[in-house]
């Protein structure tokens, strides 16, 4: 229960009562009391324990309580019971209103705790304080220093509070000897609960058990440093058996300035029975009588610590022995005195004994039932309390863990931080390298265009010059044959008429002058037209240095063009006999015989076109290599691979190639460099038509090589093929058989060799099939050996062909129709 007092009525209730809210506050472990109350020795009247004996003093409880001995009367119970009037102006009600709240168990008269927690709320909630701390300090009398182990309230308890309050007698005494009093009733009823300031107790025992390293001289304060786990009763048996006089603290940090009471001794010899016998008085008429009244004389008296300026050499056992002869006789004697009334108030109370005892049990059973669920919901918090202290400790390493990567994560930051900056500065550095590159760069550019743009003027020139000498050599041509074809004319009519009325003789003669003076002219033309095929031939040479890959298309391209320009031989003009009368269709004819110069202009930038549309003049050679910056060393000798050509399984190309290169596994750029030479045809191609920024690594390389070709593995070899492939005519059978077995290898799942066996032979042809079908080869090596003597036979003329001779009758038809059409052709053309 928590005090919502303000902090000065706090102060004054510890002013006041000592530590006994903060006592409050300690969690008990039951178990430990109850491992604890077997260790007390009755006749010893203290704690045994395997080497060492231990008791509660009145100097340590003093100290626990905070509750100085001197200046202050030591409280005594009296006998008599404060009256309900002090009690009902105690709870602020009035006394008709108190007597109806009393109740009577056992004997003895109280209270209600419920009613008195419902005061206590009430006098909360109406702000009266001082009532509040009344009725706090009560209850709280009531449940830490004089327990009745149920919902009650006796006035005992009452009577001591207010002994306390009014007259400031300190109940220290009281509670050690009720501790006293109710370790010895349980151990002599054996199973007895424990009904005395139990907080207290535990107090006690731990302070001598553990210890803690904070010395402090609060007691409270070195409970709460020792971190005392919750044990079960098997642990806390344990602990207590394995104490020993060395481990135990004798002297606590709060107690260490205190006089040694009483100085330890070996024991000689057995104690006496008169020395071991209790001293204890019971029943209500411990409260009257001679002996009663001595022992509160003998309190008000007490010393404590060492008696000064008294001598200790008197004979103890004798002491002992007296005193406690002294007080049996006379309670012998007061006790002989009160039997007879004893007796009767015995009679008296038997009845109400049994009348009582039916609700005794009822209220026996009530409180067992409480005990269980007490103790149930005590385990339940105690689980409860180990889970989260896991929970707690898994959070706390996970923390440790966090923070920890945390501090990783800040020293690769600072050091990636630090190696930006040093890349920053690098490309700084770098950037004004390249700078002036740069300007270099631009003006080797401007110098390239400018070069292309004379190479282009200067192609332009050949070009209308070399046209203009086909036109004049197309001209001369057509001129001589037309000369020629008027000659041939002239000589037919010479003939036919012998005379030349007209002088056609001459005229004949002047003609044949001028054909020669043409045609010597034609061979000087020749001869500047070979001149300036050559000087044009080394000019293209020159201008296409370096790319003889697209010189050769742009060749291939060119060739029709360049049987064009050739001067035709005389007897090849097609040009048919005209009339020297019809001048118009000479000069057609003469016209249609010169090629268009429009067309030879354009054919040639075509050419010009083909070699400058590829952009490869003016390249950087590292611009052609994938991998521009390796260095090979100086021993290194490229290994002879088996050529890839696109058409098979890329992965094994690539792990043959591995193999190859196993010494430079781990160099990427020797293994992406040298994989050209593994190429050829279409893949070769590729590799060269590669990207160099985007190959990198040989993994890269490997990837894109294994995407490019990956139908091959899609297109494996299955059933369906082997069953279509057939034998060609130009191939051996053995030869046929090998390939064929090599393709049913791939085959996945694999083929058994009866099934292997029965495929081939439906692949064969006539009479290789007539012949196999029959056979009983058990192994394809067998059916291969069948096969060749099958082929054997078929050469020598034992077996015939037919579907073979149909396949060549059809190859010759085809050929012979071929030739005709080509005939055909021919004719026309000439």
């Amino acid at each position: 229960m928590e005090i919502g007092t303000r902090s000065q009525w706090r102060r004054a209730f510890e002013r006041k009562h000592g530590n006994l809210l903060n006592i409050l506050d300690i969690k008990v472990q039951p178990t430990a009391l109850e491992v604890l109350a077997q260790y007390y020795d009755v006749p010893l009247r203290c704690f045994t324990f395997r080497d060492f004996q231990l008791a509660p003093t009145l100097e340590e409880y003093k100290h626990l309580l905070e509750l100085p001995l001197w200046g202050s009367p030591y409280y005594f119970h009296r006998g008599q019971s404060p009256s309900w009037r002090s009690i009902a102006k105690l709870l602020r009600v009035t006394k008709t209103k108190m007597v109806r709240e009393k109740k009577n168990r056992n004997g003895l008269e109280g209270i209600q705790k419920s009613y008195l927690e419902e005061r206590l709320y009430q006098f909360r909630e109406d702000g009266d304080w001082p009532a509040f701390m009344d009725a706090y300090g009560l209850l709280v009398y009531e449940i830490v220093l004089f327990p009745h182990g149920d919902d009650f309230v006796d006035l005992i308890v009452a009577d001591a509070y207010l002994a306390k309050r009014d007259g400031d007698e300190n109940p220290t005494m009281a509670l050690l000897a009720n501790t006293y009093y109710t370790l010895n009733h349980c151990c002599e009823r054996k199973g007895e609960n424990l009904r005395c300031c139990i907080p207290l107790l535990y107090l006690w025992m731990t302070a001598h058990l553990f210890h803690s390293r904070l010395k402090t001289a609060c007691p409270i304060e070195e409970f709460k440093w020792c971190w005392i786990k919750t044990m079960i009763r098997d642990l806390w048996a344990r602990q207590l058996d394995q104490a020993t006089e060395r481990t135990i603290c004798w002297y606590p940090m709060w107690n260490e300035k205190e006089e040694i009471i009483q100085a330890g001794y070996p024991a000689i010899k057995v104690p006496s029975v008169e020395a071991m016998t209790s001293f204890v008085i019971q029943g209500p008429e411990a409260h009257s009588g001679e002996s009663h009244r001595k022992i509160r004389h003998a309190w008000k008296n007490a010393r404590v610590g060492l008696p000064q300026g008294e001598s200790q050499h008197r004979d103890k056992e004798v002491h002992i022995y007296e005193v406690h002869e002294t007080l049996r006789v006379r309670e012998l004697e007061e006790n002989l005195a009160q039997k007879e009334a004893k007796q009767n108030s015995l009679k008296r109370k038997l009845e109400e004994v049994v009348t009582a005892l039916a609700s005794a049990e009822q209220e026996v059973s009530r409180e067992r039932q409480l005990s269980d669920q007490v103790s149930k919901r005590a385990r339940v918090e105690e689980k409860d309390r180990i889970k989260i202290g896991s929970c707690l400790k898994a959070a706390d390493q996970e923390m440790c863990l966090q923070r920890a990567q945390r501090d990783r994560l800040k020293e690769a930051l600072s050091a990636i931080k630090e190696r930006e900056a040093e890349r920053e500065a690098q490309l700084l550095r770098l950037q004004e390298k390249t700078h002036p590159l740069e300007e270099e760069l631009t003006r080797a550019k401007l110098s390239k265009e400018y070069l292309i743009y004379q190479r282009r003027e200067s192609i332009f020139e050949l070009i209308k010059a070399r046209t203009k000498v086909e036109e004049a050599e197309a001209h001369f041509q057509a001129t001589i044959q037309e000369l020629r074809s008027t000659l041939e004319t002239w000589k037919e009519r010479r003939v036919i008429a012998p005379r030349h009325r007209y002088r056609t003789k001459s005229q004949a003669k002047d003609m044949e002058d001028a054909i020669e003076s043409l045609e010597q002219q034609n061979q000087e033309l020749k001869g500047e037209i070979g001149q300036l095929r050559e000087q044009m031939s080394k000019l293209f040479e020159l201008f296409t240095q370096g790319a003889a890959r697209n010189i050769a298309g742009a060749q291939g391209a060119q060739g029709p063009d360049r049987a064009s320009v050739e001067n035709p031989g005389v007897g090849e003009s097609r040009a048919s006999y005209q009339s020297p009368q019809d001048p118009n269709r000479v000069r057609q004819a003469m016209l249609g015989s010169i090629p268009s110069s429009n067309e030879k202009i354009s054919s040639l930038e075509e050419r010009v076109r083909a070699e400058e549309g590829t952009g490869n003049h003016g390249l950087d050679v590292t611009d052609l290599c994938l991998v521009p910056d390796i260095i090979l060393p100086t021993d290194f000798k490229v290994p002879k691979f088996e050529k890839y050509k696109g058409s098979s399984c890329p992965r094994t190309h690539l792990a043959m190639y591995c193999r190859k290169m196993v010494s430079f596994i781990h160099q990427d750029k020797i293994l992406v460099h040298c994989f050209q030479d593994s190429l050829t045809g279409a893949a070769l191609s590729w590799y060269v038509n590669l990207e160099s920024g985007r190959i990198k690594k040989w993994r890269e390389l490997a990837e894109t090589f294994v995407r490019q070709y990956k139908y091959n593995e899609d297109m494996a070899v299955d059933h369906s093929r082997l069953q279509n492939l057939s034998k060609a005519n130009s191939k051996g059978f053995k030869d046929y058989a090998q390939r064929w077995r090599e393709l049913a290898a791939q085959v996945q799942p694999p083929l058994s060799e009866k099934k292997m066996i029965t495929m081939f032979i439906n692949t064969l042809p006539s009479p290789f099939y007539d012949k196999a079908v029959g056979s009983v080869a058990t192994n394809f090596a067998d059916l291969v050996t069948v096969g060749e003597r099958i082929e054997f036979d078929i050469k020598r003329g034992k077996f015939a062909q037919t579907s073979t001779n149909n396949g060549f009758a059809k190859k010759a038809g085809y050929e012979k129709k071929k030739g005709e059409a080509n005939a055909i052709l021919i004719d026309l053309a000439s």
